[in-house]
């Protein structure tokens, strides 16, 4: 708790030195958001006409490129929507509720097809893209601020509400992202859920904006308390960008990453028959620095034919399809990076074989819709630690004690487990029982 807090105030010291563009007076708050939203809509209608008249992706080039974006923005994913937890706390204040349910949805509500961190994960195992484990501290830091204000949301609140305004806010770049995954036959529908729920009219970010007014002191501490939501909204402002991210996405140095992690098992798995440029291949993969080199000699030899369709290089086929001899060592996600990169210029011409959009193609799949349990059925699951809430729900005396046992599974590192998402369920009802709404069955 005490490092989470030195972190926040180190953070907050420095945007304190930066320039805001959130109006000083709290009054033109509405304004500033119309204009936001004007201003990116026509950037994007901008983008969408370059694209009609010819102009190439903006973001990314092929399909790689995209899978090694969404594998480096995922540290953050994976804590989407933390900085609220701890308006949690705040149940019984009708005044924290619009922040309150903005974390709810952020957890889908309780509903497995809803949750946001779930949805993300689902995208990233379907398109076999492994966990972001060994990445430059600088793709962690605006994960960690977003924790650091859930954690200390109470003492905190005039940051959370600020930095909730400014990352509801509709960007640019996440309108480029919906088209360009979809284009490149990614599903897009964790980046246009987004789109639709942060929509200015009577989404996400024009309940940021409420919440400002809701929770703003009438006149005592006034405006000290709005020029802390200012510096929270600084906070959107620290750690990578996703265009700092697309920027430094490098093909050449992913392949070579992929190669270095096959070499950790590689150097002991061949035979020594076949030799390139005199040694074998376990001499090749017995040296991490030698791995660059090894992949150049692939190509200088033949085994690779750059610019060409993949199917004409050796390796390619070694690799690919069933009956390859080396089937199933590559992901499918570093298979794809290992086929643009060999493909190159190819990509471009006549002879590549045409994506198709997702959405062209997964236009009618239904979605199943998500099971939720009634207390009886959690209490006699299989799962122990959801029958054990459950006992304890119906042993409880009052609401009260019933927030307060529900809120550690809301926590970011639980809700997206089988009871995580039940207690999000048993808080949402309770949280409409307290604001006197109907209760869904």
């Amino acid at each position: 708790m005490r490092q989470a807090k030195d972190f926040l105030q180190q953070q907050l010291g420095w945007v304190a030195k930066q320039h805001c563009d959130l109006p000083e007076n709290p009054e033109d708050l509405p304004q500033w958001m119309q204009q936001h939203t004007e201003r990116t809509g026509y950037a994007y209608q901008q983008y969408l006409k370059s694209r009609k008249q010819g102009a190439p992706r903006r973001y990314f080039a092929n399909k790689s490129e995209a899978l090694l974006f969404l594998q480096h923005i995922e540290p953050t994913k994976r804590v989407d929507g933390s900085w609220l937890y701890g308006t949690l706390q705040s149940w019984h204040d009708v005044n924290c509720h619009q922040l309150i349910r903005t974390y709810l949805d952020e957890l889908g509500n309780g509903l497995s097809a809803q949750n946001h961190v779930l949805l993300y994960q689902q995208l990233m195992s379907k398109e076999g893209i492994p966990l972001a484990t060994n990445l430059p501290d600088e793709y962690y830091h605006q994960g960690c601020i977003q924790l650091a204000l859930g954690l200390l949301g109470q003492d905190f609140m005039p940051e959370v509400i600020g930095f909730n305004l400014g990352y509801e806010q509709m960007p640019l770049h996440l309108l480029i992202t919906t088209y360009e995954l979809d284009e490149l036959g990614i599903d897009p529908y964790y980046f246009s859920l987004h789109v639709t729920v942060d929509n200015a009219h009577n989404g996400h970010a024009q309940q940021a904006v409420e919440a400002v007014y809701a929770m703003l002191p009438l006149f005592k501490e006034r405006d000290e308390f709005y020029q802390r939501i200012r510096r929270g909204y600084m906070l959107n402002n620290l750690g990578m960008s996703t265009e700092q991210i697309i920027e430094r996405i490098d093909l050449k140095e992913a392949i070579t990453d992929v190669f270095k992690h096959k070499a950790v098992v590689g150097q002991f798995a061949h035979g020594n028959y076949c030799r390139l440029a005199g040694r074998s291949i376990n001499e090749w993969l017995a040296s991490s620095d030698e791995i660059g080199r090894f992949i150049e000699v692939l190509e200088e030899t033949g085994w690779i034919k750059r610019h060409e369709n993949p199917e004409n290089s050796r390796f390619w086929q070694l690799i690919h399809g069933e009956k390859a001899v080396m089937f199933g060592v590559f992901s499918h996600a570093e298979q794809q990076i290992i086929y643009d990169w060999i493909a190159g210029d190819w990509l471009n011409s006549s002879d590549a074989p045409r994506i198709r959009r997702y959405r062209a193609v997964h236009r009618h799949v239904e979605i199943a819709p998500s099971q939720t349990l009634t207390i009886q059925q959690a209490l006699n699951s299989k799962n122990a630690d959801l029958a054990d809430l459950a006992q304890k729900l119906v042993e409880r005396d009052n609401s009260e004690q019933a927030f307060y046992l529900l809120m550690p599974y809301l926590a970011p590192s639980l809700h997206t487990s089988v009871v995580g998402l039940w207690a999000t369920q048993q808080f949402v009802g309770l949280l409409n029982q307290e604001a006197n709404l109907p209760v869904q069955s």
